[in-house]
């Protein structure tokens, strides 16, 4: 940046607009906004550098009529075997459509909307890939979600959306996903095993989680004893206590009762032990 400040500093302020848009139609964005954020430099060339963006970035948003008619097959090829840096490079070419890939034996030429819509798609899909490798499931949902409504038919993202909600402990939406990539398998699609492997192992985990589900027929009615309410330190606490035959009934009941005021515990005593709930949740005593 020190050279632009000196050159750019310097030029003459009777030079025509032409002239600018010339010299900064040559620097990348970064270089330009750079320049633009500069106060040493002059108004020509910031305006210049201002315009250069604004046309670059209004030349990069397909237009909404051309949205229309994606094919998001095409977008979903791009994203299985297509890379952020050849899609870049091909947008940067004069004839954008030179880009082709091989997709079961046909040569598909996506069209420089595709090619924008698919580079969206793929950048929202890393970052998400990001944060959920570093265990940040439900931070990454939203960015998965959004690259879904650019490329629906891609069954490697619709996985990844399955894996992060069974991951983040939500197990039937995470199945539905994962049912759902499962379904949008082409035909020879090389990770087609990964997606089918990954469903079996969700549903696994869901059958273990409602097989830990308490038994209804060995939960029996939770009688009420009695209310305390002691005076500690000032502040007046309320007790409600009841009595359970098991483990099962005290936590059926507490579930069902939620607690939304500071000082005040349910107590549900049973053989196994007391099982408490207060505005933190349940707990045993």
């Amino acid at each position: 940046m020190n050279f632009f400040k000196k050159f750019f500093g310097k030029l003459s302020l009777n030079m025509d607009d032409n002239y600018y848009i010339n010299m900064m139609s040559q620097y990348n964005d970064k270089e330009l906004q750079e320049i633009i954020n500069a106060k040493s430099h002059n108004k020509q060339s910031i305006e210049a550098a201002k315009q250069i963006l604004a046309q670059r970035s209004n030349a990069k948003k397909p237009s909404a009529k051309n949205q229309k008619n994606i094919d998001h097959f095409n977008i979903f090829c791009l994203c299985d075997q297509g890379r952020i840096e050849l899609i870049e490079i091909a947008l940067q070419n004069q004839n954008p459509t030179k880009f082709s890939i091989t997709w079961a034996g046909k040569t598909i030429i996506p069209n420089k909307d595709e090619l924008y819509q698919a580079l969206e798609a793929l950048k929202l899909q890393n970052k998400a890939d990001k944060l959920a490798n570093s265990g940040n499931y439900a931070q990454s949902l939203p960015l998965y979600l959004e690259a879904l409504k650019i490329n629906p038919k891609d069954p490697l993202l619709v996985m990844s959306i399955g894996n992060s909600y069974v991951l983040n402990k939500e197990i039937d939406k995470g199945v539905n996903y994962l049912k759902e990539a499962v379904k949008l398998i082409p035909s020879g699609f090389p990770d087609s095993d990964r997606i089918i492997n990954n469903l079996n192992k969700a549903q696994e985990l869901q059958i273990k989680i409602i097989n830990k589900l308490p038994d209804k027929s060995k939960i029996n009615e939770v009688a009420f004893i009695r209310e305390d309410r002691p005076v500690v330190k000032g502040f007046t606490l309320t007790y409600s206590i009841y009595k359970a035959s098991n483990k099962n009934s005290a936590m059926a009941f507490l579930e069902k009762k939620p607690v939304d005021k500071m000082h005040y515990y349910l107590i549900v005593e049973t053989p196994e032990g007391n099982y408490c709930r207060d505005i933190n949740g349940i707990y045993k005593e």
